[in-house]
């Protein structure tokens, strides 16, 4: 990973901070996610796609010497709380140690009646409102289709 790619999260958040309000920042925040289709979840495991990847995540926080913290609709979790087909937001430190897993468990329900793209990726109508699909999803939209999307962070 570059530091350019490092520092502009394709999802997340930048905040810069001026401790001494001397017009130089003395500090840069980054927040990135990635969106994970999970497939399967234990105590010991996280396993899912990632950018259509096969990924796992090993949360044996004890043996790894890793803060693991999850998230489910708000409430603190477990790893083996998840479950297939969830889409989890996963955010990491740069060594690896620290690990947030966050599902919002938020649903929408309706009809695809659009498809199109921007400069993120493909890009769905439900409901009049537009939706970025993840690429682990875009095999499955067809316009007309009946879904139930899960949103992420």
């Amino acid at each position: 990973m570059t530091y350019d790619e490092f520092v502009t999260p394709e999802v997340g958040t930048i905040r810069l901070v001026d401790y001494e309000s001397d017009g130089v920042y003395d500090a840069v925040f980054v927040d990135s996610y990635q969106t994970m289709l999970v497939t399967s979840a234990t105590a010991e495991k996280v396993s899912g796609k990632i950018d259509t990847v096969a990924t796992t995540i090993n949360v044996e926080d004890e043996a790894n010497e890793k803060t693991i913290t999850v998230t489910r609709a708000g409430v603190e979790a477990t790893p083996k709380n998840l479950k297939k087909n969830d889409v989890a937001s996963i955010k990491r430190n740069i060594d690896d140690t620290i690990i947030d897993i966050t599902v919002t468990g938020e649903t929408v329900t309706g009809t695809i009646t659009g498809i199109g793209s921007d400069d993120d990726g493909m890009v769905i109508t439900v409901n009049g409102d537009e939706y970025k699909v993840d690429k682990n999803a875009e095999e499955y939209v067809k316009s007309g289709l009946t879904a139930v999307l899960y949103l992420d962070k």
